[in-house]
């Protein structure tokens, strides 16, 4: 048997699916073409985000030389990237190759200028080339295109303060401590920054706050306690340090220790304070300073024969130093013995030729002995030595009135 002949009809039946088939055979190439782009550029990124990170984590361990190798192997293949150049002028800031970090923060800044950090960046080397305008600028451009880091605020507050304009940086951060209301850092900035305009009150009030904040760093709490002592609040300076003596951090600082016994003595808690110099003495028994404060204590506590201790403690540990002859002359006056307190208060007058104190001791001695002459002649003495001294102006018309 024949098989009939294909009529045109069905010729151009069959052919139509054939040439559909080509069109689709463009069409699907085309788009593989894309979707391997694409893939191949989310791979990019994914290589690029794990440079970053590795990168970050040489960083962060102090191995800048492999953080900068890492990234600039990848900045071959993905050279657009603003966050490659970001570290790769973090590492150079850190090497502190200054312009060349500032030359890889534009490149990235330029890739990407909603970026903030490399404005940040560069704002901390405007700041080390004391370009303290410039630095200003960057760091507010960083705080406008990331306002939730605190880092930013306060980097600019730091720079207001700079520029001495202290009052438009406590108003800058007073605003984002509304918005940052965990944040302890911009309370304590703001502290420091009302303790520099000299309110201390004000300064209490932020560092208490930064303190109940972060109550494990022990720095704000020391800060708590200075402000404390020079708004005049002694008795919560005295809290406030009692408690820190508990730490590691304060325990060993001497210095500490004598703002805890200087917040006594002002709070007339003078037994508690005379403790505090007796441990301060007898960890360091050649401390000076503390020998003296001991005497004073003691004289106050009318203990004389402590001061006395003290006092020649004082003279054997500082022979040139008036303060033990001082110290030793003010109990002997004040036990009547008026011959041994003068040649202590002469003998302090030899060691401070420029101090009115032992002179103004002297003639108050011989005030008290019924020598008013030689009284007012140790007054006039004094006031050759400080015109100003109103303590012995006011002495000397005292004894000039019973003269007459």
């Amino acid at each position: 048997m024949f098989r009939k002949p294909m009529t045109l009809a069905l010729l151009a039946a069959c052919s139509a699916p054939l040439a559909l088939t080509g069109c689709n055979s463009t069409e699907k190439q085309g788009n593989h073409d894309r979707w391997v782009e694409e893939g191949n550029d989310r791979w990019q990124d994914v290589k690029s985000e794990l440079a970053l990170q590795m990168a970050n984590q040489q960083f962060a361990t102090g191995q800048l030389n492999l953080a900068l190798k890492t990234v600039e192997e990848q900045l071959e293949l993905d050279p657009e990237n603003p966050h490659l150049w970001l570290m790769a002028g973090r590492v150079a800031l850190e090497n502190s190759e200054l312009e060349i970090s500032f030359g890889r923060l534009e490149k990235a800044r330029t890739l990407d200028p909603e970026l903030a950090e490399p404005y940040y960046y560069q704002g901390i080397i405007h700041q080390r080339w004391q370009q303290y305008d410039l630095a200003l600028t960057s760091y507010g451009n960083a705080r406008e295109r990331d306002a939730d880091n605190p880092s930013y605020t306060l980097a600019e507050a730091e720079m207001l303060a700079q520029l001495n304009r202290v009052g438009q940086a406590i108003a800058v951060l007073e605003v984002k401590a509304v918005y940052f209301d965990q944040n302890a850092a911009i309370r304590a900035m703001l502290g420091h920054l009302h303790r520099r305009q000299a309110d201390h009150p004000q300064a209490v009030y932020w560092f208490k706050q930064a303190s109940m904040l972060a109550p494990d760093d022990h720095k704000l709490a020391e800060e708590l306690a200075r402000s404390q002592m020079a708004s005049g609040q002694y008795a919560q300076a005295a809290s406030t340090l009692r408690l820190l003596m508990y730490t590691d951090y304060a325990n060993t600082r001497d210095d500490l220790h004598r703002l805890l016994a200087e917040a006594y003595q002002r709070n007339d808690q003078h037994r508690e304070a005379r403790g505090v110099y007796q441990q301060l003495t007898r960890a360091n028994p050649t401390a000076t300073e503390d020998w003296f404060k001991l005497g004073e204590v003691n004289l106050r506590l009318e203990d004389y024969a402590a001061a006395l201790q003290s006092a020649n403690r004082l003279i054997n540990l500082a022979p040139d130093d008036h303060r033990g002859y001082t110290l030793a002359g003010m109990v002997w006056h004040k036990r009547g013995r008026t011959d041994r307190a003068l040649s202590m208060f002469d003998r302090a007058a030899e060691a401070a030729p420029d101090s009115t104190t032992p002179l103004i001791l002297r003639g108050m001695a011989l005030q008290r002995d019924g020598r008013p002459a030689a009284a007012a002649e140790a007054y006039a003495q004094a006031l050759r030595i400080d015109p100003d001294d109103t303590r012995a102006q006011r002495l000397l018309a005292g004894v000039s009135d019973d003269l007459h």
